[in-house]
């Protein structure tokens, strides 16, 4: 327990103060208080069992026991107000009952869930039989004896400063608790050597001094400015670092005692320091677990870390990591972080040339904040080159609000090129909270994907490839407000810039459902799910990202009873961008996976897009099925919607398209064309084979129209059946309006 030693005149400043402020107490006048009862003795805080968040108490309650008493009451009391207490607030207030160990010295409780430093008087008494209580027991200020002002997570609140020095090279950082009745305090240093004092004022309760020398010698003092009288903590003298950098590690107790601040305080360096591995690391019973910053470069060398078990990634934040691998012998693991990763939370420069093949798992409970978790990073500022992630990310949790996962990384504002995920990645909650702030997105819906999760500012990816499965389940989907639009894909979840010469080959396994089975309809949930991109939602003005050259050969499978309002699933992309402005265009893209929608969602399923959007010189040959729906839903071999003037050129589709439940439009090019006037399907080659729907709603080219504003499509060329009749030029629509749609078809 942290004891404040004043001088005389402190002193009798202080006992006047506090005298003057203890007043009869309404509790005192209630007829349940018993001057005679014994009341609970010793009653101390507990520093030992206490925390920054926490405060512990401790009391000897024999005395108490031996008179009768059933429990005793412990409240935290309104520091403005030592009167206010409420013994129905559980935060504040605990009853503790008596213990049968008549061998207890000690009685004892914790009160958890503040902020350092929180203030509160705290006080105790025993409950008898018949609501009769003992006169109320306070901890008391060591010296003066009147009640004292507690601090969570320190103790009694000082008069005059508690400081606490952190020196680095070239400033040294003052802190110290609140002090008691301090409106300001005043920070003095000097150089050792001279007699000239700097001062600077503040209300905060820590000062950085900066623009100091390397090994420098310095005297410090800070004082509490209260109403009528300061009080002086006595001088310090402290060193200043010497500048370590570059560094070289060569074992893992070495980089343990880095990260730990025994050699050197990390969060004070420049972009510039370098940190060089110099040899293999083996971590193998070593504990590890930090919060480390550091503004400069960690140089891998080509080297390996191994038998790594960490509760947090290897730093919180970090400029640069490059030609570093860590070992599948190594796994991150958290039940507290919400932001995780292998490497660091934070990058704000660039990975280059890292590969991780460790698990990084987080099991957490109820989440109110955003989750951001990555195989390699939480955040990136900056870019990702040639980097590689084969170990498994997940998160689970019970419930949760909005938030970013990626194979690589979760969120991003940067450049990603010619990285890879094999690692599967799983996102696994029970249900589902509401919108929150994701990085620069202010209410971003869930996204998650094999390479990236949710990306902003100046972003892009080229050559780049998933091979993990991807997973994403909700127990139940039942909402207060709307949440919409979970991003989902084989690369990338939220694009929100290029995507070019990307693969995708893991499944992308969709679970989203109502606990009892139904269609859900009481808020929207719209999924945009595409085995490349989910779709551009949260990009900027939702048409950013143009997709070319991108390769899609895993399987969809969503599984989802969302029902009021449409989803979007695709091969390449689900929701392309917004449908009324975007010029956006998918290119020179192939789909081989194949797309299934269960559950009871309505939805716009297509071999290419499930919304609209600009396709030039694509091709599909994965097989397009609803096998569960509601029946507004529809689905075509290349795109389940298309309208608002965009393009459909030079595409082939070579596929099964199947309705296994009845559904609203089924066709082999688009299955709803909307009421835009365009002239489209050029050069286009259809040979699918089309089941379900009837005349009204299936056709060969287009399944139905949504009215009769002018539409030209072709010259195509189609071939296939429908319900198992030849391709004709008496099916090639669903309902058509004669004069208003015309289709230039080559039968084959």
């Amino acid at each position: 327990m942290k004891i404040n030693r004043l001088l005389t005149a402190a002193l009798i400043t202080f006992a006047t103060v506090l005298t003057g402020c203890v007043k009869e107490s309404v509790w005192d006048r209630e007829t349940g208080i018993d001057e005679s009862k014994a009341a609970p003795e010793g009653f101390t805080y507990d520093e030992s069992e206490s925390s920054k968040t926490s405060l512990a108490v401790y009391w000897d309650g024999k005395k108490a026991k031996a008179a009768g008493a059933q429990s005793f009451l412990v409240q935290m009391t309104d520091a403005n107000n030592m009167d206010k207490g409420n013994t129905w607030d559980t935060k504040i207030s605990k009853v503790v009952k008596i213990t049968d160990d008549e061998t207890a010295d000690f009685e004892s409780t914790v009160f958890s869930g503040f902020k350092q430093y929180d203030r509160y008087f705290v006080r105790i008494r025993a409950n008898y039989p018949g609501s009769v209580y003992s006169p109320w027991v306070y901890i008391n200020n060591s010296v003066t004896g009147q009640p004292a002002l507690m601090l969570v997570g320190y103790g009694e609140m000082p008069l005059t400063p508690d400081v606490t020095l952190d020196p680095y090279v070239t400033d040294i950082v003052a802190s110290w608790p609140p002090c008691y009745g301090a409106t300001k305090y005043v920070v003095e240093w000097k150089d050792a050597a001279t007699a000239a004092w700097q001062s600077a004022e503040t209300t905060e309760n820590s000062f950085t001094i900066s623009g100091l020398v390397e090994e420098g010698t310095y005297d410090i003092k800070v004082t509490a400015v209260a109403a009528e009288q300061s009080y002086a903590a006595e001088k310090q003298t402290v060193k200043t670092y010497k500048n370590p950098f570059p560094i070289v590690i060569n074992t893992a107790q070495e980089w343990v005692n880095l990260v730990n601040g025994m050699f050197l305080k990390l969060g004070n360096n420049n972009e510039g320091d370098t940190v060089t591995i110099m040899a293999d690391l083996d971590f193998k019973d070593l504990e590890y677990n930090t919060d480390v910053t550091f503004k400069g470069v960690v140089n891998g060398n080509g080297k390996t870390f191994k038998n790594l078990k960490a509760s947090s990634p290897l730093l919180k934040s970090v400029t640069t990591v490059k030609d570093l691998t860590i070992d599948s012998s190594c796994s991150f693991e958290t039940s507290e972080l919400t932001e995780f990763a292998s490497v660091a939370t934070t990058v704000t420069g660039e990975l280059r040339n890292v590969k991780n093949n460790a698990s990084v798992t987080a099991v957490l409970g109820d989440i109110t904040a955003a989750y951001v978790v990555g195989g390699l990073a939480g955040y990136v500022y900056g870019n990702i080159i040639e980097c590689e992630n084969g170990g498994d990310v997940k998160i689970t949790a019970s419930s949760a609000n909005t938030g970013a996962v990626g194979g690589i990384v979760g969120y991003i504002e940067g450049q990603v090129n010619n990285t890879d995920n094999s690692g599967n990645v799983n996102a696994e909650f029970g249900v589902l909270g509401k919108k929150i702030q994701v990085g620069a997105v202010t209410e971003a819906a869930p996204c998650i994907g094999g390479i990236v999760g949710l990306a902003q500012g100046e972003f892009s990816m080229d050559t780049c490839e998933n091979a993990g499965h991807i997973t994403y389940k909700v127990a139940n989907i039942t909402l207060s407000k709307n949440l919409n639009r979970t991003g989902i894909g084989g690369i990338v979840g939220a694009p929100n810039g290029n995507v070019s010469k990307c693969i995708n080959y893991g499944s992308v396994n969709i679970s989203h459902v109502l606990k009892e089975r139904g269609a859900y309809s009481g808020y929207e949930h719209i999924l945009i799910v595409g085995g490349i991109g989910g779709g551009d939602y949260h990009a900027a003005g939702q048409l950013k990202t143009n997709y070319i050259e991108c390769e899609n050969h895993g399987d969809i499978t969503v599984d989802s009873d969302a029902a009021k309002a449409n989803s979007a699933i695709g091969g390449i992309v689900g929701w392309p961008g917004k449908e009324g402005a975007s010029k956006s265009f998918t290119e020179n893209c192939v789909n081989k996976g194949n797309i299934i929608l269960k559950g009871n969602a309505k939805a716009r399923v297509g071999g290419i897009h499930g919304g609209t959007g600009n396709i030039k010189n694509c091709h599909n040959e994965g097989n397009v099925a609803i096998q569960g729906g509601a029946a507004a839903s529809v689905l075509g071999g290349v795109a389940g919607f298309h309208s608002q003037g965009h393009k459909i050129t030079g595409t082939t589709v070579e596929c099964k398209v199947t309705a296994y439940v009845p559904v609203t439009a089924v066709g082999g090019l688009v299955g709803n064309m909307g009421n835009v006037s365009v002239t489209t399907g050029e050069d286009c080659v259809i040979n699918c084979a089309i089941s379900g729907g009837d005349a009204t709603c299936a056709g060969m080219v287009i399944g139905l129209f949504n009215g009769e504003k002018k539409i030209t499509l072709g010259p195509l060329e189609v071939s296939g059946s429908i319900n198992g009749s030849p391709a004709s030029s008496s099916n090639l629509c669903g309902t058509t309006y004669s004069g208003a749609h015309t289709v230039n078809a080559t039968i084959k």
